[in-house]
């Protein structure tokens, strides 16, 4: 089967919404689709295959931008230019993906914290409208925060007292 499809039976083939293959058509991961008389979009076997390697790259947490780019030149050029900067891609997702885990392993490592301390709090009523449950230590008074005003009043603007 090789085409033309309609937008219809592209996203029942490739598991994806006819809105985010109009998104992604619109973004240039897809080139743009040609139309019937009657103004439907109609793509073919290689949109398919491009919609694939898009849903595949998204899996793997790739941008938007990046994958716009490997698309292209794909597009343009033979696959064999292409590959060296999946290559190079993959390996930046590589080392974003080890920074998220760092960061994540440190949430891990608070949350882990913080529900510890709670847990060996003895249940308390502040009183004051808000839960201090969080705050390291025994409770204690608030600590009050100093807010500066971030707006200027201006003319025909009137303070509020």
């Amino acid at each position: 089967m090789a085409g033309p499809y309609r937008i219809g039976q592209v996203a029942r083939v490739t598991g994806l919404s006819i809105k985010a293959i109009r998104f992604y058509e619109s973004r240039g991961l897809l080139p743009t689709a040609q139309r019937t008389e009657s103004g439907y979009r109609v793509y073919f076997e290689a949109d398919l295959h491009r919609l694939d390697f898009v849903k595949q790259t998204k899996a793997l947490g790739l941008r938007l931008g990046e994958i716009r780019e490997l698309v292209v030149t794909a597009r343009e050029q033979a696959c064999a230019m292409t590959r060296p900067k999946l290559l190079s891609v993959l390996e930046e997702q590589i080392g974003r993906t080890s920074r998220q885990i760092q960061t994540l392993m440190k949430l891990r490592r608070e949350l882990v914290h913080r529900r510890r301390l709670l847990a060996r709090r003895p249940p308390t009523n502040h009183g004051q409208g808000y839960c201090a449950c969080l705050e390291d230590g025994p409770p204690t008074a608030p600590r009050l925060l100093k807010i500066e005003p971030r707006v200027s009043v201006g003319a025909g603007v009137r303070e509020r007292r």
